[in-house]
Formats: structure tokens, sequence, C-alpha cells
């Protein structure tokens, strides 16, 4: 008879290397079955504050049938989308007081009071600084 084979799985807890900050997906370094399971659902995520543009970034801008999409992430780490003038938060709810104009490689937000906020795709913006 063969003696059963024994496996430790206590292990010393891990600094992670990598933190996942997706939005609205799930962690796809954690495991769907098994022990990591758990922590998924027991992460809290971060509420987002309000929708503030200033410092914020246009990742992309795509071109669809319907109109133009743009996409723009905060200083907090919030991807907005822009769609038809209205600016949706992560949760896809329209965030209220702002609306958007997608041109051919920016963004143009009109905000309460009158604030406009103009975005440029990143290497836009890199070729007008350095232009001399």
């Amino acid at each position: 008879m063969i003696p059963p084979l024994v496996i430790s799985t206590a292990t010393a807890p891990t600094e992670s290397e990598y933190v996942y900050k997706g939005d609205r997906l799930r962690d796809p370094f954690v495991p769907l079955i098994g022990g990591g399971a758990g922590a998924v659902a027991a992460a809290v995520q971060p509420e987002l504050g309000s929708f503030n543009p200033a410092g914020a970034e246009l990742k992309g801008i795509l071109k669809s049938p319907t109109g133009r999409w743009a996409i723009l992430r905060t200083t907090d780490g919030g991807v907005y989308i822009v769609q038809n003038g209205k600016v949706h938060d992560p949760k896809r709810r329209v965030v209220d007081g702002y609306q958007g104009v997608i041109k051919e490689r920016t963004l143009i937000l009109l905000g309460p009071k009158n604030e406009e906020v103009e975005l440029r795709l990143k290497k836009d913006e890199e070729a007008a600084n350095n232009k001399p």
C-alpha cells in the first residue's frame, strides 16, 4: 500500500507586487475558484468623489456609426465616458452639470459656472509641448 501524499497549504504571507485598479472589472490575477475568491468578495470598493475634470487625462476617442465616444481618467482614478454630449461616471450614470464636446483630437468639457476644460490626447499634448 502506498502512503497518502500530504501537501501543506500553509505558506508565509507575501507582499503583492502588483495591485489591480480596474474600475468595473474583476482582478484577472485572482483565481475564480480556490482560496483567492473570498478575498475578492471581501474587498471594499472605494467611493469616487465628485467629478473634477481639472487634471483629467483624455485616454482615447472612439468613432462609431452613432457618433464619437471619449474616455477620460480623473486624478482620483475614475474612468468616465463622454457620449452624445453627456458625461457618464464609472457606473454609467449621467454626471449632472457637465457636458462634453468631442472633436477630432480633443474633448471640451463644459461645467457649472461656465467653466471650460479642454483635454487633448497625450501624444498630441506632448507634440504641442515639444514645438520650439
